[in-house]
Protein backbone atom coordinates (compact mmCIF):
# COMPACT_ATOMS: atom_id res chain seq x y z
CA UNK A 1 0.00 0.00 0.00
CA UNK A 2 2.84 2.60 0.62
CA UNK A 3 4.90 1.85 -2.58
CA UNK A 4 1.71 2.06 -4.35
CA UNK A 5 1.03 5.76 -2.62
CA UNK A 6 4.75 6.38 -2.82
CA UNK A 7 4.76 5.45 -6.48
CA UNK A 8 1.74 7.53 -7.43
CA UNK A 9 3.59 10.17 -5.81
CA UNK A 10 6.68 9.83 -7.95
CA UNK A 11 4.49 9.57 -11.32
CA UNK A 12 2.85 12.95 -10.12
CA UNK A 13 5.77 14.38 -9.76
CA UNK A 14 7.26 13.15 -13.04
CA UNK A 15 4.38 14.05 -15.24
CA UNK A 16 4.17 17.89 -13.08
CA UNK A 17 8.03 17.97 -14.49
CA UNK A 18 7.46 17.18 -17.85
CA UNK A 19 4.46 19.47 -18.21
CA UNK A 20 6.84 21.84 -16.86
CA UNK A 21 9.31 21.04 -19.27
CA UNK A 22 7.15 21.21 -22.19
CA UNK A 23 5.49 24.47 -21.28
CA UNK A 24 9.53 26.13 -21.19
CA UNK A 25 10.99 23.91 -23.93
CA UNK A 26 13.15 25.39 -26.33
CA UNK A 27 12.48 24.64 -29.95
CA UNK A 28 15.86 23.58 -30.64
CA UNK A 29 16.38 21.02 -27.80
CA UNK A 30 16.75 17.15 -28.59
CA UNK A 31 15.10 14.16 -26.36
CA UNK A 32 18.00 14.05 -23.96
CA UNK A 33 18.08 17.49 -22.98
CA UNK A 34 14.79 17.00 -22.35
CA UNK A 35 15.07 14.16 -19.83
CA UNK A 36 18.00 16.32 -18.37
CA UNK A 37 15.64 19.17 -17.73
CA UNK A 38 12.50 16.80 -16.88
CA UNK A 39 14.99 15.09 -14.08
CA UNK A 40 16.22 18.38 -12.79
CA UNK A 41 12.88 19.48 -12.49
CA UNK A 42 11.77 16.65 -11.00
CA UNK A 43 14.57 16.36 -8.57
CA UNK A 44 13.76 20.05 -7.46
CA UNK A 45 10.14 19.69 -6.61
CA UNK A 46 11.34 16.39 -4.43
CA UNK A 47 13.76 18.45 -2.71
CA UNK A 48 11.27 21.22 -2.01
CA UNK A 49 8.87 18.89 -0.84
CA UNK A 50 11.26 17.11 1.71
CA UNK A 51 12.11 21.07 2.85
CA UNK A 52 8.13 21.72 3.35
CA UNK A 53 8.18 18.43 5.22
CA UNK A 54 11.17 19.54 7.69
CA UNK A 55 9.76 22.87 8.15
CA UNK A 56 6.40 21.42 9.12
CA UNK A 57 7.82 18.81 11.65
CA UNK A 58 10.20 21.90 13.24
CA UNK A 59 6.82 23.51 13.86
CA UNK A 60 4.75 20.92 14.89
CA UNK A 61 7.58 20.48 17.28
CA UNK A 62 7.81 24.14 18.76
CA UNK A 63 4.22 23.86 18.87
CA UNK A 64 4.36 20.72 21.67
CA UNK A 65 6.78 22.70 23.35
CA UNK A 66 4.95 25.72 23.30
CA UNK A 67 1.56 23.01 24.82
CA UNK A 68 3.61 21.01 27.24
CA UNK A 69 5.67 24.51 28.78
CA UNK A 70 1.81 25.87 28.88
CA UNK A 71 0.06 23.03 30.72
CA UNK A 72 3.62 23.01 32.91
CA UNK A 73 2.99 26.33 33.98
CA UNK A 74 -0.82 25.99 34.33
CA UNK A 75 0.05 23.40 36.56
CA UNK A 76 2.48 25.31 38.65
CA UNK A 77 -0.18 28.56 39.17
CA UNK A 78 -3.31 25.92 40.32
CA UNK A 79 -0.61 24.81 42.93
CA UNK A 80 -0.03 27.92 43.58
CA UNK A 81 -3.27 29.08 43.55
CA UNK A 82 -4.37 26.20 46.42
CA UNK A 83 -1.44 27.07 48.47
CA UNK A 84 -3.25 30.84 48.61
CA UNK A 85 -6.74 29.00 49.37
CA UNK A 86 -5.27 27.40 51.88
CA UNK A 87 -3.16 30.44 53.39
CA UNK A 88 -6.89 32.91 53.02
CA UNK A 89 -8.60 30.46 54.73
CA UNK A 90 -6.17 30.20 57.43
CA UNK A 91 -6.16 34.05 57.38
CA UNK A 92 -9.80 34.32 57.57
CA UNK A 93 -9.70 31.87 61.21
CA UNK A 94 -6.51 33.86 62.48
CA UNK A 95 -9.25 37.38 61.47
CA UNK A 96 -11.84 35.79 64.01
CA UNK A 97 -9.04 36.08 67.16
CA UNK A 98 -9.63 40.15 67.67
CA UNK A 99 -13.39 40.00 67.56
CA UNK A 100 -13.16 37.05 70.18
CA UNK A 101 -10.94 39.44 72.15
CA UNK A 102 -13.33 42.17 71.59
CA UNK A 103 -16.53 40.32 73.14
CA UNK A 104 -14.54 38.83 76.09
CA UNK A 105 -13.08 42.28 77.26
CA UNK A 106 -16.83 43.40 76.76
CA UNK A 107 -17.71 40.63 79.04
CA UNK A 108 -14.79 41.48 81.76
CA UNK A 109 -16.06 45.22 81.80
CA UNK A 110 -19.56 43.97 81.73
CA UNK A 111 -18.68 41.73 84.76
CA UNK A 112 -17.11 43.91 86.32
CA UNK A 113 -19.68 46.73 85.88
CA UNK A 114 -22.10 44.36 87.50
CA UNK A 115 -19.62 43.24 90.23
CA UNK A 116 -18.98 46.90 91.26
CA UNK A 117 -22.75 48.18 91.03
CA UNK A 118 -23.54 44.82 93.73
CA UNK A 119 -20.15 46.21 95.91
CA UNK A 120 -21.15 49.73 95.81
CA UNK A 121 -25.09 49.34 96.15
Amino acid sequence: MANKKRAAKTDQTRETAQAITRRSGQVAEDKAQRRAVTQAIADGIKEYKLQQKAKQRDQDKKLKKAQADAERLRGEYEEKLKALNVQGDQAQAGSRLPWVLLAASWLVFAAAGVAAWFVGA
